[in-house]
């Protein structure tokens, strides 16, 4: 299983969810040793997926706090992602999880 430990503390980018793969991605930048780093978090074969928010004022950029992945006894993942705090997540249920660098930005 992949560590999804390095997209702590990142900026939320982009959520993309292709109806006909059923493919989530999520594109975050983190910035490691001065540098910005975007990466790319895919869910394959998403069969379930989730996004909560009890947060009410509006946000002028999402913080990743914390990602996880858990796998299932049915060989699902579950993929938690939290956005500032316990009170607003993304879950994303799924076969697989890849995460690759887009780009080193101000490289």
């Amino acid at each position: 299983m992949i560590s999804t430990d390095v997209l702590w503390g990142g900026q939320l980018q982009s959520v993309c969810f292709d109806p006909t793969t059923h493919n989530a991605s999520f594109r975050i930048l983190v910035l490691t040793d001065g540098l910005e780093v975007l990466y790319e978090l895919t869910c394959v074969k998403v069969s379930e997926f989730r996004f909560e928010n009890a947060i009410p004022e509006p946000w002028s950029y999402a913080e990743v706090t914390e990602v996880s992945t858990v796998p299932l006894s049915n060989g699902i993942l579950r993929l938690q992602m939290m956005l500032w705090s316990e009170d607003c997540l993304i879950q994303c249920s799924c076969k697989a999880i890849d995460l690759h660098v887009c780009s080193g930005v101000g490289t």
